[in-house]
């Protein structure tokens, strides 16, 4: 329904990519290292293993994490047969991946190739189109993977996906990227306050020293059950509600041809209006159960699909008739003026003690009045927005 600006978009998609493709180079950098030395176990080589584990520039979480993947997530067995954990704790200390019964994929060349040809696939360019590129080309880059590599999608590589494009240990309080980036920082970044969905319930971002409470869900429009490599790419994060997210939309598949993606337009931009429908003149004199709420898209001209798409899926129609008291109020406020418009009231009273006027344009007046935003690019930033415009608007208060 409502967007943010591009301006936004730009900047924060750009600090996301960059600190993304960082990360996804040393996960693929150290899982290179570990198909290498996987089934060798001489002192030399663990020698040899430490020393280039170490030279890997980058957070050493990360490689301890994606050594600890290897070991742990690429085999059944999680333990050695004295009960020990296999994982490594720090990063000083690799002593498990070279006990010989820990040894994973044993005489499994071809899932050794499998992998080696998925970290290949990989780029410093693929990743950037994949983190960066609008919803259209990640799209395709999705299928493209899929046609390249459907014949040869086995247990192993879908877990390295999984932990490549990795949203569960982003989206987490004590991510181990935090450092770096995740759903928090990126949601403080976008600095939006109400869902882009539905405009209606405020999905704040709040942190106190350092201490992460609440953040806005972040909705995959393209699905990662079908498309697992776009599960971190930023045009396929939309900050949402639980409402919208989880309770409306939940696994329904997004395409571009029947929804509308909020970073490409919005309501207000296709010229999507919210209006009233008086059913008698009693609706005038406050009585809401003759008035209705509707949106009206019949001057919509290239995106009325999509738009109708997301009013139906998100009941937007019957959940806004929930605000008929807000029209009601706005009706009353036009009849004790006499019709007259917000600024020609404003005009004739604003003036100070020696009598001399001050002129406020009209966005002033609104926002005094109104008590909420009056361009397009803000109505994220307060619940009901758009409604509010468009009623205003419509009423001829402005």
């Amino acid at each position: 329904m409502v967007s943010i600006s591009e301006a936004t978009l730009t900047k924060t998609c750009d600090e996301h990519c960059i600190a993304f493709l960082e990360i996804l180079n040393i996960k693929i950098e150290v899982v290179r290292l570990c198909l290498y030395y996987y089934n060798l176990n001489s002192k030399l080589h663990k020698q040899d293993f430490d020393r280039k584990l170490k030279s890997i520039k980058g957070e050493d979480n990360i490689k301890v994490q994606a050594v600890n993947w290897f070991l742990k997530k690429s085999t059944r067995k999680t333990k050695t047969r004295n009960g020990e954990q296999r994982d490594i704790r720090v990063i000083h200390k690799t002593e498990n991946f070279f006990i010989s019964k820990n040894h994973i994929f044993s005489a499994s060349i071809n899932i050794t190739q499998q992998l080696k040809l998925q970290l290949d696939y990989f780029t410093d360019k693929k990743i950037n189109t994949i983190l960066s590129s609008k919803p259209s080309v990640i799209l395709q880059e999705s299928k493209d993977y899929k046609l390249l590599f459907n014949k040869n999608v086995n247990k192993q590589v879908k877990r390295l996906i999984g932990f490549l494009f990795d949203y569960k240990t982003f989206s987490k309080k004590d991510s181990i990227y935090s450092i770096k980036w995740d759903a928090y920082k990126l949601s403080e970044k976008l600095k939006i306050n109400t869902c882009l969905y539905c405009n209606r319930n405020y999905i704040l971002t709040v942190t106190n020293c350092n201490k992460k409470i609440i953040r806005p869900e972040l909705d995959h429009f393209f699905p990662q059950s079908q498309h697992p490599i776009l599960a971190l790419s930023f045009y396929n994060l939309i900050p949402s509600c639980h409402i919208c997210n989880s309770n409306l939309k939940g696994k329904v598949s997004f395409s571009l041809e029947k929804y509308l993606h909020p970073y490409l337009s919005n309501f207000d931009k296709e010229n999507a209006k919210f209006t009233y429908q008086p059913k008698n003149p009693s609706a005038f004199y406050g009585d809401t159960r003759n008035l209705k709420i509707k949106i009206d898209t019949s001057n919509v001209s290239n995106l009325e699909r999509q738009i109708n798409g997301n009013i139906e899926l998100f009941k937007l129609d019957y959940i806004y008739n929930e605000y008929l008291e807000t029209v009601t109020n706005f009706i009353d406020l036009q009849r004790k003026t006499n019709s007259k418009r917000i600024k020609d009231i404003y005009e004739n009273i604003f003036t100070d003690s020696k009598g001399k006027k001050w002129i406020y344009n009209e966005k002033e007046i609104y926002e005094l009045m109104i008590r909420n935003h009056y361009d397009s690019e803000n109505f994220h930033k307060k619940p009901l927005g758009k409604f509010e415009k468009d009623i205003a608007k419509e009423l001829k208060l402005i």
